[in-house]
């Protein structure tokens, strides 16, 4: 057994209670959202399971292309669910503490955009290993891509310092312990960058089979140091934020992070629910009545016992009488009052 099955069958060892745990998380994490920060890590983690079992099978079958290439694409992809959490985790505290700023929100779409890029480019350049004809293009698209990462890793880092040592008093409380984690993990994942650029200019193209720095083919404690250790720390603190996200919204001081947009659809959707359930009847008298959330929205209802939904910055409500069409409306909208009849 050489080194790569070796760190092939750790990589398995490691990563199932990984996979079990962090999709609990995911699912736990559900109603309290953002589901795009705990969703990545469910996929990153199965990603390096299904990594470590392709490396084994590739020491077992050198000779097969479609491997290789399948392999060289899990081993170096994993930086791109990391980032991905690390912008949405950022952009969870931002936007929960600072809803007006439009700058930090555009920073954190183009960190976004960069990440997906960056992970196109990053495929394409693994869908030409083992190629010696597309071995310049290889070398370009990862160099791009990694420096995108690298790109990306900087800005969210000083986007988390500012948060945390500029504008800490205007944060929540709670919303510190984010902050200080994300700055820890940093670390890990500045090692993990490193190792992605030493990689892009050693071991891409004509290199890629002679270089240490190739993950498949080069040195397995080099891979094992500066990659897949650093990526499991970076893990292993995104799901202690789980946990603590778990902890911090089943309290009683727990407020709702969502986009407002969000939290006002399902506000509407858990009042339409509750009038379904009362026996609302449409206009034909024989099935209930189900406004959309649209109508709910404007303060329409076509009959029966009024619906009450959330608006931008307060309340409305709407009730309507008859089968004819005769109704009425009451609504509180962004600071005013308006009925209509």
């Amino acid at each position: 057994m050489n080194e790569h099955t070796a760190l092939g069958i750790a990589q398995i060892v490691f990563y199932v209670p990984a996979v079990v745990y962090i999709h609990y998380i995911g699912i736990r994490c559900w109603k309290y959202g953002p589901k795009m920060v705990w969703y990545p890590l469910m996929v990153f983690a199965l990603v390096r399971l299904a990594g470590g079992g392709l490396v084994i099978a590739y020491q077992n079958d050198r000779t097969n292309i479609d491997l290789i290439k399948a392999t060289y694409v899990l081993l170096n992809i994993g930086l791109v669910p990391l980032l991905t959490v690390f912008n949405r985790m950022s952009a969870m505290v931002s936007t929960a503490n600072f809803p007006g700023d439009d700058r930090l929100k555009k920073i954190q779409k183009i960190c976004g955009i960069l990440i997906l890029v960056a992970a196109g480019l990053l495929g394409a350049a693994g869908g030409m290993a083992g190629k010696d004809e597309e071995a310049n293009s290889q070398t370009k698209l990862s160099e791009i891509a990694y420096f995108e990462f690298l790109a990306v890793f900087v800005l969210l880092t000083l986007l988390c310092a500012y948060l945390y040592f500029v504008k800490h008093s205007h944060i929540r409380q709670d919303h510190h312990t984010y902050l200080r984690w994300m700055l820890l993990a940093a670390a890990p994942l500045a090692v993990r960058t490193a190792y992605g650029i030493i990689g892009v200019f050693e071991a891409t193209g004509k290199n890629i089979l002679t270089s240490m720095w190739s993950s498949l083919f080069g040195s397995a404690t080099a891979f094992a140091l500066m990659a897949l250790l650093p990526e499991y720390m970076v893990l292993a603190i995104f799901m202690y934020l789980g946990h603590y996200r778990i902890k911090t919204c089943r309290s009683r001081n727990w407020v709702d992070d969502r986009p407002p947009k969000k939290k006002l659809k399902d506000k509407l959707r858990d009042k339409l629910q509750q009038g379904m359930s009362l026996g609302q009847m449409g206009p034909a008298g024989d099935r209930p009545y189900t406004p959309s959330i649209e109508q709910a929205e404007r303060g329409e209802n076509g009959s029966g016992r009024g619906l009450l939904g959330a608006g931008d910055s307060g309340r409305g409500g709407a009730s309507g009488l008859g089968h004819d069409g005769l109704g009425g409306g009451l609504g509180l909208g962004r600071g005013g009052f308006g009925g209509r009849l």
